[in-house]
C-alpha cells in the first residue's frame, strides 16, 4: 500500500458547554470563534464565514504580492476588502472582492496583478468543487 501523503493544514475545533464560544487551534497558533448574538452567540470573536472571508482577503493580498516580488515590481501595498454577500434562491454563495493597488505600476502589471489575484489557493478552493468527508470516532 502506497504511502498516505500527510495533510496540507490541520485545525481542530471545541465548543464546550452552551456556549457558542469555540476554541481553535492550527499548528502554533490559537484562537476563538463565536457567532453573532443575532445568531444565540456572543459575539467575542470572528464568526467562521467571517474567518473564511477574511481568508480570502489574506491570501489575495499575499499571492499578489508574492508575484510581484518575484518579478521585481514596483508594488508598495495591495489590499483586499471582501464582501460575503447573501445568496438568494437562484444564487450560489457569492463573495465580492475589490482589490487596491499602490505603486508605480505600468497598466500591464496591474492588469496581471489583478488576474494573478484569482490564483490565490483560497479563491481556488472556493470556487472548485469541494468534497468534505465527516468520520464520527
Amino acid at each position: 500500500m502506497p504511502p498516505t501523503k500527510p495533510p496540507l493544514h490541520q485545525a481542530t475545533a471545541s465548543t464546550p458547554g452552551d456556549s457558542f464560544l469555540t476554541q481553535v487551534t492550527v499548528p502554533g497558533h490559537e484562537f476563538i470563534s463565536d457567532v453573532p448574538l443575532a445568531l444565540g452567540g456572543q459575539d467575542a470573536a470572528p464568526s467562521p464565514m467571517a474567518l473564511l472571508t477574511a481568508a480570502l482577503a489574506a491570501c489575495t493580498t499575499m499571492t499578489v504580492r508574492s508575484y510581484s516580488s518575484r518579478k521585481e515590481w514596483p508594488l508598495e501595498t495591495v489590499s483586499a476588502a471582501v464582501e460575503h454577500l447573501a445568496k438568494s434562491a437562484d444564487q450560489s454563495e457569492h463573495f465580492a472582492l475589490s482589490l487596491t493597488l499602490q505603486g508605480d505600476l505600468t497598466p500591464e502589471q496591474a492588469d496581471a496583478l489583478e488576474a494573478i489575484a484569482h490564483k490565490c489557493p483560497v479563491h481556488k478552493v472556493l470556487s472548485g468543487g469541494i468534497e468534505v468527508q465527516i468520520a464520527r470516532v
